[in-house]
C-alpha cells in the first residue's frame, strides 16, 4: 500500500521546476537572463540548498515585484521541505507567503494581456496552492486551485502556440482529475483522460524547453499511481543521477525497487536517505512496509513502531498503526490487532481503513458468540 491521495500528487509536482542548459524556447514575455534566474533557484531546491533558496528567491521577489517567480519559489522551498517528511512544519510561513502570492495571481487573471510567462507562473502558482489544500483536505478549494491553474496555463499556450513545457502542467490536470473523479461515485462522469495526459507530460517531456526534468518527475509518480513500477524505476534512476540528494525521488525509487521485490536495493536506498538526512523518518516506514512485502513481519514491525515514535503527521501514523495491526492478525492477535486499528482510527478518523478492519473484527467477534449471549450486559 502507497497511503499518498492521489491529488497530493498532482500539486507535488509543481513545487520544484529543475531545468537545462540551453533553451529551445524562451516563452513570451521572458529572456533567457529571467528563465536562468528561475532555473537557478528552482535548482537550489531540488539539490535540497535549502538556505541558499530561501535567500535567492527573497532577492528575486524584491527585483521582480510585480512577477510571482520570487513569491512561487519560497512557496515551493517550504512546500518541498514538508513533503520531504509529509509534515506541516513549515506551515505558518507558507501561508504568510502563499498570501502574497494570491495577490500578484490576481492581478495576472484581471489583465487580458500578461505574458506566457507570467501566465505560467500563475498556473504553476495555483497548482502549489492546490497541492497545499489537498494537504490540508480541503478537496474542493484544491479543485478550484486546479482549475484555476489550468486556466492560467491555457492563456499562456495562447499568448506563445511554442511554449510546449505548458502541456506538463495541462497533462497533469488532466491525469490527475481522472483518478481523483474515478474514485469518487458521487462526482458526475467525467471522462477517462488519463491517456491523454500521460501524452501531455511526454510532449513536455520531448519538445519543452525548460520544464523537461520536471515533466520526467511527472511520469515517474503517474508510473506510481499506476503501478507500473519497471519504467518509474527508470525514470527514478534518471532523476536520481542528476540530484542524488533528492530524498523525494529516493523515496520513490524505494518503493519501485520494493513492488518488484528488489527488497536489498530497497533497503539500501531507504538506508541512504537516511544517510543523507535521519531526521526524514518517512524512510523508516517505506522500510516497515518493504520488510512486510519481504515477509519479515518482527523488522517491519519494529520500524513501524520506531517511525511512530517520531510523532509523524497524524494521516501516517493512521497508516503505520493499520499495517502494525494487519502484522497482528499475521500472528493470529486479534486482540492485538483491535487495540493497533482503534489507535490508527483515532490517530486519524478521515481515513476509512481503521474503521473497516474495526467493524470487521468486531462482527466476526459476534458472530462467534453463542445467540444468547449477544447483547448481555
Amino acid at each position: 500500500m502507497t497511503p499518498m491521495k492521489p491529488l497530493r500528487r498532482l500539486f507535488l509536482l509543481l513545487a520544484v521546476l529543475p531545468g537545462l542548459l540551453a533553451f529551445r524556447h524562451v516563452p513570451q514575455g521572458a529572456t533567457e537572463e529571467i528563465l536562468n534566474e528561475a532555473i537557478a533557484g528552482q535548482n537550489l531546491i531540488f539539490n535540497r540548498k535549502y538556505d541558499e533558496a530561501q535567500k535567492y528567491f527573497t532577492k528575486l521577489a524584491f527585483k521582480y515585484p510585480d512577477s510571482p517567480l520570487g513569491s512561487f519559489g519560497l512557496m515551493a522551498l517550504y512546500n518541498a521541505k514538508m513533503f520531504e517528511n509529509y509534515d506541516f512544519s513549515l506551515d505558518a510561513p507558507f501561508v504568510e507567503e502563499l498570501g502574497r502570492n494570491q495577490v500578484l495571481i490576481e492581478k495576472i487573471l484581471n489583465n487580458k494581456d500578461a505574458s506566457a510567462w507570467d501566465n505560467f507562473l500563475c498556473g504553476a502558482s495555483s497548482g502549489l496552492s492546490g497541492f497545499y489544500f489537498i494537504r490540508k483536505d480541503k478537496a474542493m478549494a484544491a479543485l478550484k486551485e486546479s482549475s484555476r491553474a489550468k486556466k492560467c496555463l491555457e492563456r499562456a499556450l495562447e499568448k506563445d502556440p511554442q511554449f510546449l513545457d505548458v502541456y506538463l502542467g495541462l497533462g497533469m490536470y488532466d491525469y490527475w482529475r481522472s483518478v481523483f473523479t474515478n474514485s469518487i461515485k458521487i462526482l458526475p462522469f467525467f471522462k477517462d483522460r488519463r491517456p491523454e495526459g500521460i501524452a501531455q507530460i511526454q510532449k513536455a517531456i520531448d519538445e519543452g524547453s525548460v520544464a523537461n526534468t520536471l515533466a520526467r518527475a511527472a511520469l515517474m509518480f503517474v508510473y506510481q499511481q499506476d503501478g507500473k513500477s519497471k519504467p518509474g524505476l527508470e525514470v527514478a534512476e534518471q532523476l536520481d543521477k542528476t540530484y542524488p540528494n533528492n530524498v523525494i525521488v529516493l523515496v520513490n525509487k524505494g518503493q519501485f525497487l520494493s513492488r518488484l521485490g528488489k527488497h536489498p536495493e530497497a533497503q539500501a536506498t531507504l538506508d541512504q536517505v537516511l544517510k543523507i538526512d535521519p531526521k526524514i523518518s518517512v524512510a523508516l516506514y517505506f522500510k516497515a512496509l518493504d520488510f512486510q512485502r519481504w515477509n519479515k513481519p518482527e523488522e517491519a514491525k519494529r520500524l513501524f513502531e520506531d517511525y511512530l515514535k517520531t510523532q509523524p503527521a497524524r494521516a501516517w501514523q493512521a497508516y503505520a498503526y493499520y499495517n502494525l495491526g494487519h502484522l497482528a492478525l499475521r500472528e493470529g492477535n486479534k486482540e492485538k490487532a483491535m487495540e493497533y486499528f482503534k489507535a490508527g482510527y483515532k490517530a486519524d478518523d478521515n481515513d476509512p481503513r481503521n474503521l473497516k478492519m474495526i467493524l470487521k473484527l468486531r462482527k466476526e467477534s459476534e458472530e462467534k458468540q453463542p445467540i444468547h449471549g449477544r447483547g448481555a450486559s
